[in-house]
């Protein structure tokens, strides 16, 4: 029992330290602004296809988190107007859609090599 109390107050003591570091950009968290970062762990989501085969998978993630240009795995966006104390800020973003469509993530998607990119 005493362990388990300490472990948590460890926890809420190493989150509320570096809360003060933590921001909200472009929809993401962040809590290293003007740094490189590397990121490992383990992804569980829920199916986006009827019977698919796979819902959890490694996640490797690195880059740069500037004030204005982050570039990660996950894609590059630039802030172009605007800064962290103003009302309005616009961005620009480059990602990926991040879900494979092949034939072999789900049984729904067969035949999807086959058809046209329109």
């Amino acid at each position: 029992m005493n362990k388990t109390i300490i472990a948590l107050l460890t926890l809420t003591a190493a989150g509320t330290a570096t809360a003060g570091d933590t921001y909200i950009r472009n929809g993401h968290i962040y809590n290293n602004e003007g740094g490189w970062m590397v990121e490992a762990g383990v992804v569980q989501a829920s199916d986006l296809f009827k019977d698919q085969k796979h819902n959890t998978a490694p996640l490797f993630n690195g880059g740069y988190h500037g004030e204005d240009f982050n570039a990660d795995v996950g894609g590059i966006n630039y802030r172009f107007l605007g800064n962290n104390n103003e009302l309005l800020n616009m961005s620009a973003y480059v990602v990926g859609s991040g879900v494979p469509r092949d034939g072999d993530v789900a049984k729904s998607l067969k035949g999807t090599k086959r058809r046209d990119i329109a």
